[in-house]
């Protein structure tokens, strides 16, 4: 019985398995539609990415939204309306069918 040490990898991507993530795709978006260049593939990179996403949260969701192409029948008028934890309000205004955001994918 062999035993896991806490900070041992476990497992390494492939170069083709990180070419095909939706990571590094989100990324190429990012790069070409915002001019952000971030990079998954190495600590420093991957730091810089978390640190976009928890300082500017209404840019890093936004892009999220965007990225992800949702449809809202009423579009949001603002990201974060309130950042109070807890309570925070997201998405102010918006309304939006989940049912449709996952069927409009399928044929």
């Amino acid at each position: 019985m062999s035993t896991i040490q806490e900070g041992a990898l476990l497992w390494t991507p492939s170069a083709d398995f990180i070419a095909r993530s939706r990571l590094t795709h989100y990324l190429d978006w990012l790069a070409r539609e915002r001019g952000l260049r971030f990079s998954a593939t190495t600590p420093e990179g991957y730091a810089r990415l978390w640190e976009w996403s928890t300082t500017e949260l209404e840019a890093f969701w936004t892009s999220v939204w965007d990225y992800l192409d949702l449809r809202a029948s009423t579009p949001f008028t603002q990201m974060l309306g309130d950042r109070t934890m807890p309570g925070a309000q997201w998405l102010v205004g918006a309304k939006l069918n989940y049912v449709d955001q996952v069927m409009r994918h399928v044929e």
